[in-house]
């Protein structure tokens, strides 16, 4: 073998290592833009289904207490008052556990979807720092630099702005964003 097909084989080899890295990064990239799309629909049906189970609950309830104020209509004026404030404390209870309930969902679904929570409630102190160890898309820290923005203009960055500074890759464009929202 001479030295020059040992070196067109390292190069070739090479090569072949940065097509593999490649495709491992776009895998990544699909399996992660699949994920945030579960986590999303599961935010998305658990709140409904929340939503749903309070309205049949109110429901049920208003049809309960119509019934019961009918028949406390005919008695005694002391006795409707205490009827009354019986099924208001009940429903308050109710409602009560039913919003603590959803609250505790709606931690768990965040805790699920930031995967990382315990970077994103770290203090950030500059762009840098939030693309690199955040977000984890360092190769446009210097695009933002250039561009001068700061973790207070971030805030107001758009889908559309993040094209025009050269961000062509719909996967970073939304994990841009995702993190701009947990701001």
């Amino acid at each position: 073998v001479t030295e020059e097909q040992w070196a067109e084989g390292v190069d070739a080899y090479w090569a072949q290592k940065a097509i593999e890295a490649k495709a491992l990064r776009e895998k990544e990239e699909a399996e992660e833009k699949e994920k945030q799309a579960i986590i999303d629909e599961l935010k998305r049906l658990a709140v409904q289904q929340k939503e749903e189970e309070m309205q049949e609950l109110l429901k049920q309830k208003e049809k309960e207490k119509e019934q019961e104020l009918e028949t406390l209509r005919q008695e005694k004026h002391e006795e409707m008052k205490q009827a009354l404030k019986e099924k208001e404390e009940e429903m308050k209870e109710i409602v009560h556990e039913k919003q603590q309930e959803i609250d505790k969902l709606k931690q768990q679904l965040a805790v699920m979807s930031d995967g990382d929570s315990k970077q994103e409630k770290k203090e950030v102190k500059s762009i840098k720092e939030w693309l690199s160890e955040i977000v984890k898309l360092p190769e446009y820290v210097k695009v933002f630099e250039e561009e001068e923005i700061d973790m207070v203009s971030i805030r107001d960055i758009t889908m559309d702005d993040l094209e025009q500074l050269g961000i062509h890759k719909m996967g970073h464009r939304k994990k841009i964003m995702k993190h701009i929202q947990s701001i």
